[in-house]
């Protein structure tokens, strides 16, 4: 049974989660202007032993207790590591949870990546990371990230508007602590985008679900499109139409979003009626994320169809929360048999 407070602790998140319905990620422009150059953090004092003096704190921010609620959160800076240990005990009567909290403001706008580090520094610590975002008076639950690619420390990475305040809570994935699972933190403001994307997702922003379904599809795309794309609250699905020559090719689809540090966990769907019986559908389907998708990279499909036309491709979020932030991008390439990539 989860202990009471950590009950209370949820609740509060799910409740943040539901008060911004309306929150909009900053819409990212066209690449071609990179972000402005962070400086390096100044070398931390070793201290000398010769001297007597004492030895320096084991980060730039180590934790101060008691930090388990978000109004209580350790107030650190980006580019610099925060640290700490999950309680010893936690979940027994009269202890403390076995949770750990930070804040921190963006302070430019760009791509924000966050890091927290356990297996990799040998802890017992399998973390997660729940993420709140705060825009003025407005707060959006991004989600729980629990792994990324090749570790089961969580990373993520989101598009964020100078002033904006982040809580992060860091626990263990079955929410207890001792003192052996010690954990270190690390925001950074990225120097470029860590996707390339020619074309942006065209949806109204008043109607979220516009493009959720096959038959409302009517953005189109040609060979050699990346679309930058949400999957925010409200959608089901993000639909895309692209156009495949006379006497079918050779389709490839993928989505860049996890591999990136996306929070989106997405799947993939290709689909074409059939000419040769118009009540069946041509469908390939890619399923590859998912708790171990540390081991299996972002969806992609590649399909050779004799089948021309208009082709739809499907993008779709199964994980249990969406945000403004649920960000991807997907590329779409069409080859014919004499070589032409399909595009205008």
């Amino acid at each position: 049974m989860i202990h009471s407070k950590f009950s209370l602790f949820l609740l509060t998140f799910m409740s943040w989660y539901d008060s911004c319905v309306s929150c909009s990620a900053p819409e990212p422009g066209l690449p071609g202007t990179d972000a402005p150059a962070t400086e390096e953090p100044d070398p931390v004092d070793t201290g000398d032993e010769n001297t007597g003096n004492p030895p320096p704190p084991p980060c730039d921010f180590p934790e101060i207790e008691p930090n388990d609620w978000p109004d209580e959160a350790d107030a650190i800076e980006t580019e610099l590591w925060a640290c700490g240990v999950l309680a010893p005990d936690a979940g027994s009567e009269g202890s403390e949870s076995a949770i750990d909290c930070v804040a921190f403001t963006a302070p430019e706008t760009g791509w924000l990546s966050m890091w927290a580090r356990g297996e990799d520094i040998g802890s017992y610590a399998n973390l997660q990371m729940n993420v709140t975002m705060n825009r003025a008076t407005a707060a959006q639950f991004i989600g729980t990230v629990q792994h990324s690619p090749g570790t089961s420390d969580p990373r993520v990475t989101i598009p964020v508007e100078a002033g904006d305040v982040i809580d992060v809570a860091m626990s263990a994935e079955n929410f207890a602590g001792t003192d052996q699972q010690l954990w270190e933190f690390l925001p950074t403001i990225l120097k470029e985008a860590p996707v390339y994307w020619n074309v942006l997702e065209d949806e109204d922003n008043s109607d979220p679900g516009a493009n959720d379904v096959n038959a409302d599809a009517t953005q189109v795309l040609v060979s050699g499109d990346s679309v930058y794309g949400v999957l925010g609250q409200g959608d089901a699905a993000d639909v895309f139409l692209f156009d495949v020559p006379a006497g079918g090719g050779t389709i490839e689809v993928d989505v860049e979003a996890y591999d990136a540090g996306s929070p989106i966990d997405a799947r993939l769907a290709l689909l074409r009626d059939s000419i040769d019986d118009p009540g069946s559908l041509e469908t390939v389907r890619s399923n590859d994320n998912g708790r171990e998708a540390d081991l299996a990279p972002d969806p992609r499909i590649v399909h050779d169809t004799t089948t021309g036309g208009v082709w739809r491709v499907r993008v779709t979020n199964v994980g249990t929360f969406a945000s403004a932030y649920h960000w991807y991008v997907l590329h779409v390439n069409v080859t014919t048999g004499d070589g032409d990539s399909g595009a205008p």
